[in-house]
């Protein structure tokens, strides 16, 4: 592979990464590097700027951009690329874990989450995204899974309390 066509497949790489919720990255791997390279061969990445700025710090996503210099997956757990960072071996394990994590809550919940999230964003103003968030926990609140979530918290068996002996 061209040193143009890495510098391109890492960009798109970086592209993916930064538009997604949660990433795992093993630590110690070789491969396990991030970068945005482009300006290497004289192409400043643009569409990776897009989503490099809006899910790192600006200082460092800059960095990234006009140098090329790729980061380890401690340094992209540091700057916030990545949430976790976890041994080679248990990369496929803890991605399952957290995927069966997600997937075993209410879709409905963790769809209207991620899309309440992100658009809460856009509001300059503070007082219009809880508007807006207000607006997002009541037609949560009204759906039945979440109802039905409720009332089986509600009505769990009680625990009884520890005593000291």
């Amino acid at each position: 592979m061209s040193c143009t066509s890495l510098s391109l497949f890492i960009t798109q790489i970086i592209s993916l990464t930064t538009l997604h919720s949660y990433y795992t990255a093993p630590p110690n791997n070789q491969d396990a590097k991030f970068g945005a390279s482009g300006i290497n061969v004289g192409l400043f990445c643009s569409t990776p700027a897009v989503a490099l700025s809006r899910n790192i710090h600006r200082k460092h996503a800059m960095q990234m951009l006009l140098t090329g210099n790729f980061i380890t997956a401690k340094e992209a757990l540091s700057y916030g690329l990545v949430n976790k960072v976890v041994a080679p071996d248990d990369l496929q394990p803890e991605t399952s874990k957290l995927a069966a994590t997600i997937a075993g809550k209410s879709n409905y919940a963790v769809c209207l989450g991620k899309k309440m999230f992100y658009e809460q964003l856009q509001y300059r103003d503070l007082k219009e995204a809880y508007k807006f968030a207000t607006e997002q926990i009541v037609c949560n609140i009204n759906n039945y899974d979440t109802q039905r979530g409720i009332n089986e918290f509600l009505n769990r068996p009680k625990s009884k309390p520890e005593t000291d002996t």
